[in-house]
């Protein structure tokens, strides 16, 4: 579980730098922030549904 993580937040990285929607981007920062701290991480449906919510139209 934890590699897909780091390869969701990799991905949230990424996208956080190639947004121009500031709103988007901070948002993308906080969820960064929330998955890199856990200790018990997101279920993998719950990590799938931030995955498709900021990859999809959002760059």
């Amino acid at each position: 579980m934890e590699d897909k993580v780091s390869n969701i937040i990799n991905d949230l990285k990424i996208l956080a730098s190639e947004t121009k929607n500031l709103t988007v981007q901070r948002d993308i920062l906080r969820i960064i922030e929330r998955l890199s701290n856990q200790e018990e991480w997101p279920n993998e449906d719950e990590l799938i549904r931030i995955w498709l919510r900021y990859n999809s139209d959002n760059r």
